[in-house]
Formats: structure tokens, C-alpha cells, sequence
């Protein structure tokens, strides 16, 4: 796959979980990257530095970005081992991720890199005419 040597992208949540793993991912493709937040201006600034310090240009962004024309793809990456993801499943965390794992056809949970992989993909060259599509990364899960 080609990089994104001198590409720019907007990435929302990309503070945390799998947005940051998005973050890091493009901006190690050679992406300057603007970091989408809300509340966490912490974690984004974290990942700002790391950004930074893969030789890349990060900026932080706290709300939404406006109409600029751009190709837009959603990614749908089913259950992900996050913070998040814990956080929702309570107490419950780890017989829950066992339980996902166990139903889900390749065997485990998404990792925040395996998103991460899929968006850096799609923002390469390769697939410049790829636009308004909603592609599933969920090792199968959508199909249980």
C-alpha cells in the first residue's frame, strides 16, 4: 500500500481507542493529521505529541468540521477492545470480551489497529475513487 505522504486528514475521537490508533497509523503513512475532540482535550494533546514526534504536523480541533469536499467513508469495526468498550460493559469487561471473541468467525475481538489499517488503507491512493461507502472490519461479527 502506498502512503499518505503529504496528505491531510480530519479524524474525530482521535484522542482515544481507535480513532487515535487512526491518528498515529495515517500520520505514519507521512499524513499531517487534525486531531477531532470534544471533551478530552488531554488525551488528544497526547496524541498530538505523538504525532509530532513521527516527524508529522498535528492540530488540534475541538467540535466538528465544516463542509469541505472530501471523500467520506465510514468504517463499522464491531466490537473493539477499547477503554470504551470496557467502560459500557461495567464489571462485565472481560466475560464479555471472551464472550465476543468466542462468536465472533476469526476468533477474537477488533484491535484499534486493525481500524486503524483499514482507514489508513482507504485515505492511500489506491483507493481514491472509493467514496460514500460503509465498509464492515469486524473479523465476521456482522455475519453471527
Amino acid at each position: 500500500m502506498s502512503g499518505a505522504g503529504g496528505a491531510r486528514a480530519y479524524v474525530s475521537g482521535a484522542g482515544r481507542g481507535i480513532g487515535r490508533a487512526v491518528a498515529l497509523a495515517l500520520a505514519e503513512r507521512g499524513a499531517d493529521v487534525a486531531i477531532g475532540y470534544v471533551r478530552r482535550e488531554d488525551t488528544a494533546r497526547a496524541a498530538a505529541e505523538q504525532i509530532a514526534a513521527l516527524g508529522r504536523r498535528a492540530v488540534l480541533v475541538r467540535g466538528d468540521v465544516g463542509d469541505d469536499p472530501a471523500a467520506v467513508n465510514a468504517v463499522a469495526p464491531g466490537p473493539t477492545a477499547t477503554e470504551a468498550f470496557d467502560a459500557m460493559a461495567a464489571g462485565d469487561a472481560a466475560a464479555l470480551r471472551e464472550r465476543f471473541a468466542s462468536i465472533t468467525p476469526m476468533g477474537r475481538m477488533g484491535e484499534p489497529a486493525d481500524a486503524a489499517r483499514l482507514v489508513a488503507s482507504l485515505c492511500s491512493p489506491e483507493a481514491g475513487w472509493v467514496t460514500g461507502q460503509l465498509i464492515f472490519s469486524d473479523g465476521g461479527y456482522a455475519l453471527v
